[in-house]
């Protein structure tokens, strides 16, 4: 790229020493941009640059101090006379405009303004980010390109994270990685964190990346990762460096994992592998050796009641409330006859901890809080090439009611794992039949193969067979139901990623759940 002409005129040296070394400093963190500064103590000195220079930048202040006067009028006018466009950034760091910066703003429309803002303090990282982000936005090449072109998800994820922002911030990994070769981008599940999650290939190298636009809650996820890390087996784990942040024009990225030649768990399923393979899978992830079963007991930490797995909607009323919107928004695809559950019921439940025979203050029960990944889905789950598995994007860990990482992968691999790929996945019509599926799993009996679906069918009822083994002396059916029950009421918001038709049989799976905890202490035999 040529380098970026700026022109700064201030009357201030402080507040131009300070824009001076801040296009420095950015200059040395963006190797293969070049500033060529320029700076200017009074407007009419300015003024007469602008007669011999072309500048790709001004950055103009307002009031000149010394005139006591808004000499920055004259300069304006005088650059719209100009045969060639200039970018102008205003700014005042006194409001010598009061009564009339709107006006001001209606004159000199076609300029970025930052009024009333002090270029001392946080002023000049603004201006220089501004012209850093206009001038990649309308200079920088691609620097990925999508390994499925026609994945309309991985476009909309690409969309609101802003395709700029992302393309700046591969142009920053490249130049850090000193990556030559050409970048791919592949979707993977985006999660719960909101977050969307890449797949980066490069030469012999992969790694993910996780970009959001909300940096507090991606530099929190990336913390509980240092922290809670090392508590899962180590034959599980690849290299994490979450101090590698990435960002652009307030997107936030980490590239937080090398994943050498795996495939995740999900696309592994698809490929059809024989059911040996898949209980062979599950039973080295789960229960052999230093296996995730043998941490979740080892990790311990106290005992809390059943109202604990619904936390995240009871504490939280804007989460409540996105659930309750989507009742609302689907209570056309949802048939609750063939249960004694409501959805205010259901509501009720989520945000009370009571259902009829279930009660909070009759229910004395308790049980282990313990290390769970937080985000088990299989997806997240990867596959080396000899059938190792090992497990990214490990931000979620946290200390969490023991049996949420399985009712969390069940929910997955039913909702997103049965029929997908076909016509059938979309299919409003087949919501009874699907919901009649699922109560052999909420009761832990296996499903029955239907030489379709016979991979991820094989995976779910191993799961539910062995989930007492997993959680040995923790395990009891009704509060894994809960578990379930809270999982698939988030699946029933993912918007970007399931369709109507199965966000509304998570709703009504999220019931039947329900019911059949009712049941439990009912004392009722399930009705399959």
């Amino acid at each position: 790229m040529k380098p970026i002409e700026i022109a700064h005129c201030d009357d201030s040296e402080t507040d131009r020493r300070q824009l001076k070394t801040k296009f420095k400093l950015i200059g040395k963190r963006n190797p293969d941009i070049e500033f060529d500064y320029k700076e200017y103590e009074t407007h009419l000195e300015f003024e007469k640059a602008l007669d011999s220079k072309v500048f790709d930048y001004v950055v103009l202040d307002v009031y000149d101090d010394k005139t006591s006067q808004n000499l920055a009028i004259l300069i304006l006018d005088k650059i719209a006379t100009l045969d060639t466009p200039i970018n102008v950034i205003i700014y005042t760091k006194t409001t010598p405009l009061k009564g009339s910066i709107a006006k001001f703003e209606q004159m000199y429309k076609d300029y970025d303004f930052i009024l009333g803002e002090k270029i001392s303090k946080d002023a000049p990282a603004k201006v220089v980010d501004r012209i850093l982000e206009n001038h990649l936005l309308n200079n920088l090449q691609s620097q990925f390109s999508l390994i499925d072109k026609d994945d309309i998800i991985l476009k909309v994820e690409i969309r609101s994270i802003g395709e700029n922002n992302l393309n700046n911030i591969i142009r920053k990994i490249k130049f850090d990685k000193k990556i030559s070769e050409d970048v791919f981008i592949k979707r993977m599940s985006s999660g719960f964190s909101g977050a969307a999650v890449f797949k980066l290939s490069y030469g012999n190298e992969t790694s993910i990346l996780k970009v959001s636009n909300d940096k507090a809650v991606l530099k929190d996820e990336m913390d509980r990762a240092k922290e809670y890390f090392n508590k899962f087996p180590t034959r599980f784990r690849i290299d994490i460096s979450p101090n590698e942040e990435y960002s652009a024009n307030g997107t936030s990225a980490y590239l937080i994992e090398n994943v050498l030649d795996g495939i995740t768990l999900f696309d592994w399923l698809k490929t059809n592998p024989t059911k040996q393979k898949i209980e062979e899978f599950f039973e080295d992830l789960f229960l052999k050796g230093d296996c995730l079963s043998s941490r979740y007991i080892a990790n311990r930490t106290r005992k809390e009641k059943y109202s604990f797995i619904n936390s995240k909607f009871s504490k939280d009323d804007l989460k409540y409330v996105r659930v309750k919107t989507i009742f609302k928004e689907l209570e056309p695809l949802l048939d609750f006859e063939y249960l004694s559950v409501s959805t205010n019921e259901l509501l009720n439940f989520i945000k009370e901890n009571k259902y009829k025979s279930i009660n909070y203050e009759d229910i004395k029960e308790t049980n282990y809080i313990t290390i769970c990944h937080g985000d088990l889905h299989s997806r997240n789950i990867m596959i080396q090439s000899n059938e190792d598995p090992f497990l990214i994007d490990t931000g979620g860990m946290k200390e969490d009611y023991y049996c949420m990482d399985i009712c969390r992968l069940l929910s997955n691999l039913f909702i997103e794992g049965l029929d997908n790929g076909t016509k059938k996945f979309f299919n409003i019509e087949d919501i009874l039949e699907q919901f009649n599926h699922s109560k052999k799993m909420i009761e832990l009996l296996p499903l029955n193969l239907d030489e379709k679906n016979d991979s991820f069918i094989n995976a779910i009822n191993w799961i539910t067979l062995n989930s007492s083994n997993i959680y040995k002396g923790m395990f009891d059916k009704w509060e894994f139901q809960l578990g379930l029950l809270k999982e698939f009421l988030q699946i029933s918001y993912r918007k970007n990623s399931i369709p109507p038709n199965k966000r509304a049989l998570a709703i009504m799976i999220a019931g039947l759940c329900l019911d059949r905890v009712n049941s439990h202490f009912d004392n009722k035999q399930p009705n399959l």
